[in-house]
Formats: C-alpha cells, sequence, structure tokens
C-alpha cells in the first residue's frame, strides 16, 4: 500500500545500555618496613606472654604435686611417732641405738608412770664385752639370756648412721610438713587469683585429710602390725608394731589427701 501523502516514515528506536557500574575497593595501605617490624615483634611478644602463663601454671602444678608428696610423707612419719608404742633407743653411754618400749618398765613418778625399758641395743665395747655386739632384753626373749651378739665395728657404725638419720627425721618431719602445708595453700590463694577459689578449698581438703590420714593410718597399722608380729614372739609384736606405724602412717597421709581433695572438688562443683 502506497505512503500516504505527508505522513512521516517511522524510525526504529534503539535503546542504549546503561553502563555497568564496578565497584571501587579501597587499596590495603602499603606496609612499611617499620610496620611489618612492629608487627612482627607484638605478635612475638603475644607468643612469649602465652608461653609464660603456661609454663608458669605447669611450675604451680608441678610444685603442688612435688609439696603434696613431701607434706604427706613428712605428717605419716611424724603421726608413726606420736602414735607409735616403740621407738628409737637414744645414744648414750655404750648404746649407738636401738629399739625402745616405751610402755614397759617399772612404773615410776607420782602419779606412776611407765618409763619404757630398752628391747634391743646396739652396743660399743664395753666392760663386759671387748667387741661391738648386739643386746636383747631378756623380757622379749621368753625369758632366755642375752646373746651379746658380736657384729664388726663397721655394722655398728652403719646401723649407728641410720639411728642418727631416723632421729633427725622425726625432729624435722612436723616443722617440714607445715612449713609445705603453708607454702601450697599459698600457691593455691595464687593461682585463684589471690582469693579463695576452686584451687584454695581443695588444697585446704588435701591438707586437712593428710593430717586426719596419718594419725588413723599410723595407729591402725601399728596395731595391725603388732598383731600379725605375734607370730614371732616379743620381737615380732614390736618389728610388726614398727613397720606397720611406718607403713600405715604414710600410706594414710596419702589416701586422706587425696579423699579431701575429691570432698572439696564435690563441693565446689
Amino acid at each position: 500500500m502506497p505512503p500516504r501523502i505527508g505522513s512521516q516514515p517511522r524510525v526504529a528506536q534503539v535503546t542504549t545500555p546503561r553502563p555497568t557500574r564496578v565497584a571501587q575497593t579501597t587499596p590495603a595501605p602499603r606496609q612499611t618496613p617499620q610496620s611489618v617490624r612492629s608487627n612482627s615483634a607484638n605478635a612475638r611478644r603475644g607468643e612469649l606472654a602465652n608461653y609464660g602463663s603456661q609454663r608458669r601454671q605447669q611450675i604451680q602444678r608441678n610444685a603442688e604435686t612435688v609439696g603434696n608428696v613431701v607434706s604427706n610423707t613428712a605428717r605419716g612419719y611424724d603421726m608413726n611417732r606420736t602414735f607409735q608404742r616403740y621407738g628409737l633407743e637414744p645414744n648414750r653411754g655404750a648404746t649407738v641405738t636401738g629399739i625402745r618400749d616405751t610402755q614397759a618398765g617399772r612404773p615410776r613418778g607420782n602419779p606412776p608412770r611407765l618409763p619404757g625399758e630398752p628391747i634391743i641395743r646396739f652396743d660399743r665395747a664395753d666392760r663386759g664385752t671387748n667387741h661391738p655386739h648386739i643386746n636383747i632384753n631378756p623380757n622379749y626373749r621368753n625369758g632366755a639370756p642375752d646373746p651379746h651378739t658380736r657384729i664388726s665395728p663397721r655394722t655398728l657404725s652403719n646401723v649407728g648412721r641410720v639411728g642418727r638419720g631416723l632421729e633427725f627425721a622425726g625432729r624435722v618431719a612436723r616443722p617440714v610438713a607445715v612449713v609445705v602445708d603453708g607454702a601450697r595453700l599459698a600457691n593455691a590463694y595464687n593461682q585463684d587469683g589471690n582469693r579463695i577459689g576452686r584451687n584454695t578449698i581443695r588444697t585446704g581438703g588435701s591438707v586437712a585429710g593428710g593430717w586426719g590420714g596419718a594419725a588413723a593410718g599410723a595407729w591402725g597399722g601399728a596395731q595391725v602390725g603388732a598383731a600379725f608380729g605375734t607370730i614371732g614372739g616379743p620381737l615380732g609384736i614390736a618389728a610388726g608394731g614398727i613397720i606397720g606405724g611406718f607403713v600405715g602412717g604414710i600410706g594414710g597421709a596419702f589416701l586422706g589427701s587425696w579423699a579431701g581433695e575429691q570432698a572439696a572438688d564435690r563441693a565446689t562443683r
């Protein structure tokens, strides 16, 4: 069909696409050598601080473990001496050392009390015997005479050294236990941030349980040991009582300490 006269021809419209906007990113600041060194130094200081904190905690834990062992051993030994019927014969005269029954002998004083008597003595040479020897109280040999068993000077010296060591340990056991327990409590208090917290309560339970267990173990161990020692006669009773009290005192201290810690843990949950 021919176009009308005077009409305008249609022109196709072309749509121009809009340009896509590109998100602009801020470039990262360029690090200078000084800033790199500063960041590295800060990271290193952080690592050292973290290592120092872990190391300090490990030292505190090790100190608590060692202190627990030392204090339990000391308090067990001390309680054994406290509840033990048999003790060391003092170094006097010809006697170097020995074992003494503290609940024997003829009553003396007012009110009367038993002074104790030696069971076995390790003696130097004296007027009656011109060589080192062992004396055994006839009352503990069912009336048999004292054998005055000969020993070498070296044996006497070694036995005397052991006796002096045990006597010294007995004198220092209680002070050592008290000092170590105090240090353990101070260490636990420090771990809790200088306040009474879980560590302080746990250590307190360990200390209290250790002393109670040591006392009960020493007394019970001495009784049980003496009962088993009856098969060896009076000497066996003495030996059994000494060994039983020693083992029971130390074992009871460790057991009581553990029980005290468990009770404290349950109380602080």
